[in-house]
């Protein structure tokens, strides 16, 4: 996300006067817009609800307001771990585990791995010191969090506390979770800062310490993300399958997870699914994401996708947009990818391109590899949101029982 100085005095008069302004005009309008049901943008949704995600809209990291003033909240990012109740770690990093293509990829965005803070998280009614050895049997959950790589946090303040608490609490003996602050994209009007792979660099550096020094075995690590953290779960994942596969890396390189859990992924970061009729146009009014082609998430893709080349790279890239149908893409590989879960909502914009990744991967792997679930007119990342509280009953109901069935 956008920091930049030359933004503070935009940001200061944007919070001064022109966001109560906004809300004052924006509340009451919505507040008896939607009270009719035919109004709301899908007639299942309570009245809050509609509420909610016009907030979300208008004031999140990719809402309309911070796409001209940078994020209304400060979230604490790779730079510094803060001096809270919160239990942390600093996470070295591991420039020899980076083999081709990753190496080529780095090469070229001039980035390299760095030390990075991460975040322990506990089951409710649990407190795991930090580091701890593994209990015979115990799982782990390895999280990466969205926020269309420039913006959000994996500290346990941010909005992610509910997701994760959650899940460390509805996965079967998972005890702990570890979310690291991986690196964000920032781009115009700021130089360009940590484009890809560098958020792939810190996802590798994670999941080496919960191995090599927190002592975890892969088969006993679950990877999940959402959004973009989805994309980077994937990412991650298909780096420790295919560069595991060269001779120089087999016995270096980490095997992939037991497990993956891609809530709503951001599965095309290109503009294969950008066609008439398609749930980036349609759904607007159901999502809190605005358009693609809205200068912020431009730039979110732009400046991810970095020198590489947007859109070529983000169109035919496996690393970057797994779920693209661009005629240009080669066939992309789910060979050897562990056991996946897929949760998308059915209002969201990113529908279409997630049951496109769904659907490559059911292909490849079998039904009975690619579990899923769809939230009935949810919104993306719903599982964030406590208001939806009968999706999220069913999502995390879902996924307790894949797992309990494996």
């Amino acid at each position: 996300m956008v920091y930049a100085l030359k933004r503070q005095p935009l940001k200061a008069l944007y919070l001064t006067f022109a966001l109560p302004v906004t809300l004052l005009v924006r509340l009451p309008f919505w507040c008896v817009y939607y009270l009719p049901r035919f109004n709301r943008p899908r007639r299942s949704w309570k009245w809050w609800q509609c509420i909610q995600v016009n907030l979300i809209r208008t004031l999140a990291d990719l809402g309309d307001i911070p796409e001209k003033t940078g994020p209304l909240l400060s979230h604490p990012t790779h730079h510094t771990i803060p001096k809270d109740k919160y239990k942390s770690v600093w996470i070295e990093p591991t420039p020899a585990l980076v083999f081709d293509p990753l190496k080529k990829f780095a090469d070229a965005a001039k980035v390299e791995p760095v030390r990075i803070p991460g975040y322990w998280y506990d089951r409710e009614g649990k407190s795991v010191p930090v580091g701890d050895r593994p209990r015979p049997g115990e799982k782990v959950l390895y999280y990466l969090h969205g926020g269309g790589y420039v913006g959000m946090s994996a500290h346990p303040s941010s909005i992610y506390a509910y997701l994760i608490n959650r899940l460390t609490t509805t996965l079967p003996n998972v005890e702990r979770t570890l979310a690291v602050e991986y690196r964000l994209t920032t781009g115009p009007p700021d130089e360009l800062t940590n484009p890809f792979p560098a958020a792939l660099l810190d996802a590798i550096a994670g999941y080496a310490y919960l191995i090599n020094v927190v002592g975890f075995k892969p088969e006993n690590i679950i990877l999940g993300g959402d959004s973009a953290g989805g994309n980077l779960a994937l990412a991650l994942t298909r780096y420790l399958v295919e560069a595991g596969r060269l001779p120089e890396a087999a016995n270096v390189l980490p095997k992939p997870p037991s497990n993956l859990i891609l809530i709503c992924p951001w599965s095309d970061l290109g503009s294969s699914h950008e066609t008439p009729g398609a749930s980036v146009y349609v759904n607007l009014e159901s999502d809190f994401i605005g358009p693609v082609d809205d200068a912020l998430l431009k730039h979110a893709r732009v400046n991810y996708v970095g020198p590489l080349g947007f859109p070529e790279a983000a169109n035919t890239n496996s690393y970057l947009s797994p779920g693209s149908k661009h005629p240009s893409m080669p066939e992309v590989s789910f060979k050897d990818f562990p056991r996946t879960f897929i949760v998308w909502g059915e209002a969201e914009i990113l529908v279409d391109q997630v049951k496109t990744l769904w659907r490559k991967m059911t292909d490849q792997l079998g039904e009975e590899q690619v579990g899923w679930v769809a939230g009935k007119d949810a919104p993306h990342d719903f599982m964030l949101l406590e208001s939806f509280e009968e999706q999220n009953d069913e999502a995390y109901g879902a996924l307790e029982k894949w797992f309990t069935s494996q």
